[in-house]
């Protein structure tokens, strides 16, 4: 998941968070998460037939990355590692231009 970076402390600095049991963070992690992956056709048909693994993707999976203007996401020759939801904001995808990939242009 990609977003404009925000001054908001990220999971790890938030003390509680540490305290709270497994199945508590997975019920979090996907309501928090959900609303993203499920824009994608497979996570949206996923999550009607299995709930509880969607949650664990949600828990396990998800990672927010934050971009500022100008940050190449991604180059050209990367194998793919992972999938990108741009939460808010716009990437540019330029495949054969130049030797970047996506660079994050505005928030």
């Amino acid at each position: 998941i990609v977003s404009e970076h925000r001054s908001s402390p990220s999971e790890k600095d938030i003390e509680l968070f540490s305290k709270l049991s497994e199945p508590l963070m997975i019920e979090l992690h996907y309501e928090v998460h959900s609303s993203v992956c499920t824009t994608h056709p497979f996570f949206s048909e996923y999550q009607g037939l299995n709930l509880h693994a969607t949650q664990k993707i949600c828990h396990t999976a998800v990672k927010t990355n934050y971009l500022s203007k100008g940050d190449t996401a991604f180059s050209n020759g990367e194998f793919a590692q992972h999938m990108t939801f741009v939460v808010k904001g716009k990437l540019e995808y330029r495949p054969e231009e130049t030797s970047l990939g996506w660079d994050y242009l505005e928030p």
